[in-house]
């Protein structure tokens, strides 16, 4: 009986999650990004080679993933085994650094 109950623990942890990889618009992985069940605290962080799994199997949930350099996306779980994030750039204001002259 400890045994089916085992199995039956098993069985429910194996198939619980949900696995995808996350990719650059080069198809080239992207390590780290913050994955996170939208209106929930379920996360986790895509590995270095860009996969990652998160316990969650409801298809109609949304994940969101965010990483620095990179758009944030919003992706249904049913949609999410291959993710592709589009890269922003930022532009910033020039800074000038003086040597004060004092008088």
């Amino acid at each position: 009986m400890k045994i089916l109950i085992s199995l039956l623990f098993l069985h429910l942890a194996v198939f619980s999650q949900t696995k995808g990889i996350v990719v650059d618009e080069n198809k080239k992985p992207i390590p780290y990004v913050n994955i996170w069940v939208e209106n929930e605290n379920i996360g986790t962080t895509s590995e270095e080679n860009g996969t990652f799994e998160i316990n969650t199997t409801d298809k109609n949930k949304i994940l969101v993933f965010s990483a620095v350099g990179f758009e944030t996306q919003k992706v249904k779980v049913s949609d999410c085994k291959i993710v592709i994030l589009q890269s922003i750039s930022y532009p910033l204001n020039e800074v000038v650094i003086k040597k004060s002259i004092k008088k």
